[in-house]
């Protein structure tokens, strides 16, 4: 059954492109993460800044 479990069959090189996307997902949400801490950081400051 393909599209039930993704990762039923994650070691076969049919798949191997869907799981090998996880490397670069990963440091894009780490960015985004970095980049919303940042912000609320700034925002924080600058809105209770009393």
């Amino acid at each position: 059954m393909i599209g039930l479990n993704p990762l039923h069959e994650w070691w076969k090189m049919s798949s191997y492109t869907k799981w090998y996307h996880y490397f670069w997902l990963t440091p894009i949400i780490a960015v985004f993460l970095g980049i919303a801490w940042v912000v609320l950081t700034i925002v924080d400051s600058v809105l209770f800044k009393k």
